[in-house]
């Protein structure tokens, strides 16, 4: 399988024409049939038979390479296609779900797909699980390979397993927590796969466990801030250093260096007393208009005790003086 595979992505590499999903599903159920074919002329050389005959279950992934175009440019299409015949599936993990991508090839779906019987129904019966085909047990003629394409639009991990794992609901319940784990580097893709193999062999060790883990990318990756912060004193050390020794080595005139080192200083005193100038100006400026809403209030609230204020402070001519004429005061003594 793996060198067809390979031809194929080379024709596609070839080609410059995109490949339709249509051609990719032919080209893919063809490449499954050649592999049973392989298997079903070994039972017929060994002349097994019935249950005798060696079979096995697949699931495929294959991820394209085909750019396509966009308002921004040729980019990836980021398409998927999986491929299977059995019982072994294909899961989409990220951080929020857990979703399986294949169907079983078991008596059970046969019903459901049949409309004989509901699901959950189908389950009762006591060949439920029995495969209804495999690689192997029968001509390519009567082989129907699952083929389904899949546009990723989010960064997740695709699952690849045998029944071994995915038997009692382990991926349900134990593999969601994967994906966080692996975004956030807390452990590597590697880790997560042997992690799922350990636990197969807790709940499921009685079958054959195998399993393909891939991280699926395909945000953008933006630059890494670098945190000054948690740099440590002996870098800081370095940096004055290398200052000053790009001081020492320097030709400029030292009167020129310090001229140009006190304008900044200079600069800065004359911002600072505007600053200071402007913020007094300010604290008075509020002083005043508070004194002139109090005594706005009181005027309005308590005329009476406003006038009192008033002519204690400014107080009223007294009508029994004469007043003098100012005609009179401008005249010179004779």
């Amino acid at each position: 399988i793996k060198l067809q595979v390979r031809a194929l992505l080379a024709e596609l590499n070839e080609d410059p024409e995109l490949m339709t999903p249509e051609l990719v599903t032919e080209n893919l159920s063809a490449i499954i049939r050649v592999a049973n074919n392989m298997i079903s002329s070994r039972n017929d050389q060994q002349e097994r038979e019935s249950r005798r005959r060696m079979a096995t279950t697949l699931t495929l992934a294959l991820q394209l390479p085909q750019m396509v175009n966009t308002p921004e440019g040729k980019t990836n299409g980021h398409e998927i296609y999986i491929a299977s015949v059995g019982d072994s599936r294909a899961y989409w993990l990220t951080p929020d779900y857990c979703q399986q991508l294949t169907v079983d090839d078991d008596v059970a779906t046969r019903e459901v797909k049949l409309g004989r019987s509901l699901y959950r129904q189908a389950l009762q019966r006591s060949d439920a699980q029995a495969l209804t085909q495999a690689l192997g047990t029968k001509e390519a003629e009567l082989l129907r390979p699952t083929v389904r394409r899949f546009i990723v639009e989010e960064d997740g991990l695709l699952l690849l397993c045998s029944d071994g794992l995915s038997n009692n609901n382990l991926i349900e319940k134990f593999g969601r927590d994967l994906p966080q784990k692996v975004n956030s580097h807390r452990i590597s893709v590697e880790s997560a796969a042997e992690s799922l193999i350990d636990l197969a062999f807790q709940h499921n060790g009685q079958d054959d466990i195998s399993v393909v883990l891939t991280y699926c990318a395909v945000s953008p990756q933006y630059p890494t801030v670098l945190n000054l912060g948690d740099m440590s004193s002996s870098k800081e050390l370095q940096v004055v250093n290398l200052e000053q020794q790009t001081a020492l080595t320097s030709s400029v005139p030292a009167e020129i260096t310090t001229t140009n080192d006190n304008k900044p200083e200079t600069t800065r005193s004359y911002r600072d007393w505007i600053r200071a100038v402007f913020g007094l100006l300010g604290v008075v400026g509020i002083l005043v208009g508070a004194g002139a809403i109090l005594l706005t209030t009181q005027w309005i609230l308590a005329p009476e005790g406003f006038q009192k204020m008033r002519d204690r402070f400014l107080p009223s001519p007294d009508p029994n003086l004469p007043e003098s004429s100012p005609t009179e005061q401008e005249l010179p003594d004779n």
